[in-house]
């Protein structure tokens, strides 16, 4: 009798802890679950905001790991007062030496950038998020996608070009998330086509209760053609230096022709153009006047 009534409170036992899984499984009290920021338009922007701060924006404020990047994984990143020693920490604090080009191969920012862009589109079909401001986010993601890569094939070349959300196979064949590098003339066309889905869904400027600081239509121009530029230089001059091996034979890096120079190059023109005629806005200080 006893050993039937140990079987029984051991058996119980399991009943109870199978049913107690969940319950056990908290989400973490210190930071606020992806899951929960992308189920409203406030989560979701403020994600927005989160991938703003992480563009490889290299402005005159810019300094090495400025936007909170590091490949020695010792600190944050830097700012400007942090190098001096009037600062509380100064910036040599942890620092570990090494080459800073790991800050831009940034997946995991672009990965952020695409599970945004899911999340609004879900909020969209749910009817969470009007149609004008799911319009205008899309326009900010690929904005931001086409800047982060902009930035990549700026000193990789090809680079392999992922814009949506890789997720786990349930068969356990993940062999489809190990995406190889586009040729470089592919990457720049990848860079060209998200400026082309931010012209044409940014808005021309935003009000200031929207936040001023935002990607607009002029701005996704801008990048279009300096990105454009850029391409047009390879593509022109690559083959002046003496590059061998491998990622040259498979056109990783370089492998373009003049007629992709001279496509680039109209690109380059078309959206300078539309930028002037049509912005309103002028340089600073022009020299000559």
């Amino acid at each position: 009798m006893r050993k039937i009534l140990m079987y029984i409170t051991i058996f119980t036992c399991f009943l109870f802890l199978a049913a107690c899984e969940d319950f056990l499984t908290i989400e973490p009290l210190d930071k606020t679950p992806a899951t929960v920021l992308f189920k409203d338009v406030a989560g979701v922007k403020t994600v927005l905001a989160n991938i703003y701060q992480r563009m490889p924006v290299e402005d005159f404020n810019w300094t090495v790991g400025g936007w909170n990047q590091h490949p020695g994984g010792a600190f944050g990143g830097w700012h400007k007062a942090g190098m001096t020693d009037e600062a509380v920490l100064e910036g040599n604090q942890g620092y570990q030496p090494g080459s800073t080009l790991g800050a831009y191969w940034d997946y995991t920012s672009i990965r952020q950038v695409n599970q945004f862009l899911e999340a609004i589109l879900n909020l969209k079909n749910e009817g969470k998020l009007a149609e004008a401001t799911y319009k205008s986010l899309y326009g900010e993601g690929h904005f931001i996608l086409a800047y982060m890569y902009f930035q990549m094939a700026r000193r990789y070349g090809g680079v392999p070009l992922i814009d949506q959300v890789q997720k786990l196979s349930e068969s356990g064949d993940n062999s489809a998330l190990f995406v190889p590098r586009s040729t470089e003339k592919a990457t720049w066309d990848f860079v060209l086509s998200k400026c082309d889905l931010a012209i044409a869904n940014l808005p021309t400027s935003w009000s200031t209760t929207d936040g001023i600081y935002r990607a607009t239509k002029w701005a996704a121009l801008a990048l279009k053609s300096r990105a454009a530029l850029h391409a047009a230089s390879v593509a022109k001059y690559w083959d002046k230096a003496a590059l061998t091996g491998d990622a040259v034979t498979q056109k990783l890096v370089g492998g373009m022709t003049a007629a992709d120079a001279n496509n680039y190059y109209q690109i380059c023109i078309t959206a300078s153009k539309d930028l002037i005629d049509n912005s309103g806005k002028t340089l600073y200080k022009p020299n000559p006047v």
